[in-house]
């Protein structure tokens, strides 16, 4: 899934004319390197199945983002994904957000989530 994330985020990157891409283990490592510089964030379903206490920290992270693009399930180990962003949505006030169904999914019942400033 990571070589997919990077063909991705370097697409993206490109297209806006954003410095190269870096991967970060860590958001306290993520938030020292960006430190007021412009990034954007792509998680295809890894975001949604981190522990809360784990995305409480990437929070700020997809706040201070030119762009956050999601993948999820719509549940994970009894966390409606859904519901999760909607109230993110609330917690991340001045964004504009957008749900997609993923439609090339044959399962079809994935979705994508997306916000940028």
């Amino acid at each position: 899934m990571l070589k997919i994330q990077k063909i991705v985020a370097d697409k993206i990157g490109q297209k806006m004319n954003l410095s190269p891409i870096s991967y970060f283990s860590t958001p306290e490592d993520i938030i020292s390197a960006t430190n007021g510089k412009p990034y954007i964030v792509v998680s295809y379903w890894a975001f949604t199945e981190f522990p809360e206490s784990l995305c409480n920290k990437v929070e700020p992270l997809l706040k201070n983002a030119e762009i956050a693009l999601l993948a999820s399930n719509p549940f994970f180990e009894g966390v409606d994904n859904k519901k999760y962003f909607e109230r993110l949505n609330k917690r991340l006030s001045g964004k504009s957000f957008e749900f997609k169904t993923i439609s090339w999914n044959p399962y079809k019942k994935h979705f994508m989530y997306g916000c940028k400033i």
